[in-house]
């Protein structure tokens, strides 16, 4: 099992069988290296994507609810199934998505879109076919 820190706000992501992203503060760290395939699901992780289903309780060490609607993710110009949008901790939402179909080999630009702001430019994921 590999394990990863990332240096803008989210601790350390454990990384077993399935591939895994960072956010964080509304904006992503790359993820350029970690192959991914079309058809496979990433767990993304980030904060700053606003009111969930359930509301936040204030110093509570629990913390969930869904965010609806679910931002909307590119990968490469291209739209990614979002399968599940949530808080799972204090401050940490949790996005589970389909590598869509069609994106060439290679590093590929990763987008989320919510409540009209979109995450920075420049951010990349590794595709391999």
């Amino acid at each position: 099992m590999a394990r990863a820190i990332a240096s803008a706000g989210i601790a350390i992501l454990s990384r077993a069988a399935a591939s895994w992203a960072f956010t964080s503060a509304f904006a992503m760290v790359s993820t350029k290296g970690v192959l991914t395939k079309p058809g496979e699901i990433i767990v993304l992780y980030a904060n700053g994507f606003g009111t969930t289903s359930t509301p936040v309780v204030s110093g509570s060490l629990f913390q969930f609810g869904t965010v609806s609607p679910a931002p909307a993710i590119a990968i490469g110009g291209v739209a990614a199934t979002v399968h599940s949008a949530g808080l799972v901790a204090p401050g940490v939402y949790q996005f589970n998505i389909v590598i869509p179909s069609g994106l060439a080999d290679g590093d590929q630009s990763i987008v989320a879109t919510f409540d009209g702001q979109s995450t920075q430019p420049g951010t990349l994921i590794t595709i391999h076919n």
